[in-house]
């Protein structure tokens, strides 16, 4: 009886085993899971000094047909422009489908970084997903000072020289580096005598050289970084013929055309323009008679003057006219613009020289994330007048909680907007994107948005 009961409970088992067999062997109803999106979630758009790496990893994503991340797929990187390097050249997805990487940009300054991410499947035949990151270079601290163009003038004693001096600061690499206080000094006087380069890393000055004749020097000079010296022969004119000056038959004037800013009521703030009264010989007529018009008469004022060899011309309204000297039955005529007045406007810049244009993604949050989660934005007018009343406001996508403050610590420009993410409650899984506009009461100053993404 019980050699019975064994034998059935044998049985037994191997129809249970047998069952299991036949349900293992069922197909799975859950279809496999390929990549269908490669995505970049951070480092993307983001500005460092060349050759240095970048403050945030590049993080790319492989998703599914149904968006969910997908883990253990490998991703290639590889430097498509700007000679930059990668920390790996192939990194497999984590749990959330996502590849880290680190990028160190080359040594050309400007828009000229790129780095392409693809998939790498291992099936035969399977589709290769590719994306690209950017990235913009700034120039680093200037390392050297160097002239544009020749370092040799000629001229004549206590006149301005035809071509201004010009040099270049330049960084390690090469790149131009704006902001550099270039001071000119030497033999005579220079207009400016300070000047900052700009964008292109040059600064310009004009030299009127010393009263002597003979050869005269110039020295262009940035603290820290190096300086140009340039030399000039003032050679004296040769004397005109005596005698007493005949009739006006030619008049020189001392500007060979006026570039104004609309508007200059104010004498000061005018340009200067004289008239030389000239005989067949070459002589000075000194006592001529020169009478002076603007066509039209609606963009300039001129100023009166004791003097009738000279006058102040302001602009009083945008556009573009000629000015008219005349004596005797000669003239001399000039072209002159006149510039609207520039309007005040709100800039960004997220390091002390580099601006931020809106509409751009401006920063990445990433996950897992890195207090202080912050962000500092320096707002400046770089137009005349005053921008004021200025405030931040943030939007976001539907359904999204508000995860984002915006602080300003004052609301005339400069100023300073810290951005911090309060909360990461409540956000979805992948990118949360808070649209940030930056505006003011001052007319004419449009405002500036852009976007902040916090990665969850």
């Amino acid at each position: 009886m019980a050699s019975t009961r064994r034998r059935a409970a044998r049985r037994g088992a191997g129809l249970l085993a047998l069952a299991l067999g036949a349900a293992a062997c069922e197909p799975s109803t859950e279809p496999r899971r390929v990549a269908a999106e490669l995505e970049v979630t951070a480092g993307d758009l983001l500005t460092a000094t060349v050759g240095t790496a970048i403050g945030e990893a590049v993080v790319v994503t492989v998703l599914d047909d149904r968006g969910r991340g997908l883990p253990g797929q490998v991703v290639e990187f590889s430097v498509v422009s700007g000679a930059g390097t990668l920390a790996a050249s192939a990194v497999v997805t984590d749990e959330l489908g996502m590849a880290r990487n680190r990028w160190t940009l080359g040594t050309v300054a400007g828009d000229t970084q790129r780095v392409e991410a693809r998939t790498a499947p291992a099936e035969a035949g399977a589709a290769v997903l590719r994306d690209t990151v950017r990235a913009v270079g700034t120039p680093g601290n200037a390392a050297s000072l160097a002239a544009v163009g020749s370092t040799t003038r000629a001229g004549q004693p206590g006149q301005a020289l035809a071509d201004s001096l010009a040099v270049v600061a330049r960084d390690a690499y090469g790149n131009p580096v704006g902001g550099v206080t270039v001071a000119f000094t030497g033999s005579g006087g220079f207009s400016p005598a300070s000047r900052t380069t700009g964008a292109d890393g040059i600064a310009r000055s004009r030299w009127t050289l010393g009263g002597t004749a003979g050869a005269q020097q110039a020295q262009a000079t940035a603290a820290g970084v190096g300086s140009v010296a340039f030399t000039a022969t003032a050679t004296a004119p040769a004397q005109p013929p005596g005698g007493t000056p005949g009739p006006v038959t030619h008049l020189v004037l001392s500007r060979a055309s006026l570039n104004l800013n609309c508007c200059t009521p104010n004498t000061a703030s005018g340009v200067e323009v004289t008239a030389t009264a000239m005989d067949a010989q070459g002589r000075v007529v000194p006592d001529a008679v020169v009478t002076w018009s603007v066509t039209p008469d609606t963009i300039v004022r001129l100023a009166s003057d004791f003097n009738p060899l000279r006058r102040t011309v302001h602009g009083t309204f945008p556009g573009q006219g000629l000015l008219t000297a005349s004596s005797n039955g000669v003239s001399a005529t000039i072209s002159v613009r006149v510039n609207p007045t520039p309007a005040p406007r709100i800039q960004l810049y997220n390091s002390p020289n580099t601006a931020v244009d809106g509409g751009v993604i401006l920063h990445y949050f990433p996950n897992p994330p890195i207090p202080p989660e912050e962000l500092v934005l320096r707002i400046r007018n770089p137009g005349p007048g005053t921008v004021e009343g200025l405030s931040a406001s943030v939007q976001y996508e539907s359904g999204t909680p508000p995860f984002l403050q915006a602080t300003l610590d004052r609301t005339t420009a400069p100023a300073l907007l810290t951005l911090r993410v309060t909360t990461r409650t409540g956000l979805r899984s992948g990118a949360n994107y808070a649209q940030v506009t930056v505006s003011s009461t001052t007319p004419g100053a449009a405002p500036v948005t852009f976007s902040i993404v916090v990665i969850q």
